[in-house]
């Protein structure tokens, strides 16, 4: 829940349950449900800032608006899921949230992990409730008496995964993910601006853009542009660089009593050139 929580909404609340927990966490809480008698056992079972409305969500206007979030549990697969999301969605306040609990149709096909695990997990749990109750301990998960006139939809409409799809042409970025024990979760959040997701529709404020939406390129005027190219013109031209020899290294020189020239070596990559020199002039060169 989003805090601070002011007022929340729960559509389809049956007898009150969820609502009367909702209550301990917001200040208000609107309780909406199609059955008069749901609505008379939520009175009886809800604290006092809880406000039971009997009223169908399609049909009748909702007790308020702005909610700070909106909640729906085993509700939604009662609904068209289409026609009902826009509704809720409104009901919202920017930045608030919307979170439902519904019942998906089987569909083994690709959630077949799932299902056993279910159906396991389900026998498990069923022998050790009936175990505590026949030891003398609580009765566990025992139904509810308000459990008989609850409405009962035994072939929901839409797989999970249909759910999502459906959900998510009415809601941008919603999110859904199948429980483990047959049902399926849908969170969304509206969005604090209108224009939030909608990045890159239209050109940004002072751009300029062309017909098909593309952003036009910025051109310099004509007469900025014979200037730059008279410029560059008569620019002097840079000599270009002379192959510059590496200056040779004295790597030897030969005593003059020995009676030679002295010697001068080159070094390279690839060639070592041994150069003789004498008063300036090249006498020979070998490859070393």
């Amino acid at each position: 829940m989003p805090q601070p929580c002011r007022r929340v909404l729960d559509v389809g609340c049956g007898a009150g349950a969820f609502a009367a927990r909702l209550a301990q966490r917001s200040e208000q809480v609107d309780a909406l449900d199609r059955s008069a008698k749901m609505i008379e056992e939520a009175k009886r079972r809800t604290p006092g800032n809880v406000n039971c409305v009997l009223a169908d969500v399609l049909t009748d206007p909702l007790p308020g608006k702005g909610y700070d979030a909106v909640f729906s549990i085993s509700a939604l697969h009662h609904m068209p899921l289409q026609d009902v999301l826009p509704v809720l969605a409104a009901a919202l306040r920017p930045g608030g949230i919307l979170a439902a609990v519904a019942l998906p149709r089987l569909d083994l096909h690709r959630e077949w992990p799932v299902e056993i695990a279910a159906a396991a997990g389900h026998r498990l749990l069923g022998a050790m409730f009936l175990t505590t109750r026949l030891l003398g301990g609580s009765n566990g998960f025992a139904k509810d008496s308000a459990h008989a006139i609850m409405p009962v939809v035994m072939d929901p409409p839409l797989t999970t995964r249909e759910a999502a799809r459906q959900a998510a042409t009415v809601l941008p970025g919603v999110r859904v993910r199948r429980l483990l024990f047959w049902r399926y979760l849908l969170i969304w959040q509206k969005p604090v601006s209108q224009l939030a997701g909608k990045r890159g529709s239209g050109p940004r404020e002072g751009r300029p853009a062309s017909c098909d939406g593309r952003k036009l390129r910025k051109t310099r005027p004509a007469a900025d542009i014979g200037k730059a190219s008279s410029r560059r013109t008569t620019a002097p031209q840079a000599e270009p660089r002379r192959h510059q020899v590496p200056s040779p290294r004295l790597h030897d020189q030969l005593p003059a009593e020995s009676g030679q020239l002295p010697c001068k070596v080159t070094r390279c990559r690839r060639v070592r050139a041994r150069t003789w020199t004498a008063r300036g002039g090249v006498i020979g060169a070998r490859a070393g």
